[in-house]
């Protein structure tokens, strides 16, 4: 069983402030620039922690990119976090899973992609 006071505890002791910034697209895409006007940002602080560094070539070339595994409690949480939130100073994040118990969200595990 997993005692969401221990995720809350290790993140909130070990853990560091950061800001993450969701990007809402809300507006309309206009083929001819390729842009989305109406668009708008809306940044988040929260603390997380970061853990198992890890490094590897992208999917899309031959560079090497270093993942960071970042672990966020529900607790509190004034969002999700998704896919393509960029957290500020350190970049996107590139998958979530959540962790849940009895079907409540405990903690979000991300890879951010630096």
């Amino acid at each position: 069983m997993i005692n969401p006071s221990d995720f809350d505890r290790l993140i909130s002791d070990f853990g560091q402030q950061l800001t993450v910034t969701k990007v809402t697209t809300d507006g309309s895409y206009d083929p001819s620039t390729g842009t989305v006007t109406g668009s708008s940002t809306r940044n988040y602080t929260f603390t997380g922690y970061f853990y198992s560094d890890t490094e590897g070539p992208t999917s899309a070339s031959k560079t090497t990119k270093t993942v960071r595994n970042l672990a966020v409690s529900s607790v509190g949480l004034q969002f999700v976090p998704e896919d393509g939130d960029s957290i500020s100073g350190y970049g996107e994040i590139s998958s979530v899973r959540t962790i849940d118990s009895r079907g409540n969200p405990v903690v979000y595990l991300c890879e951010v992609h630096i």
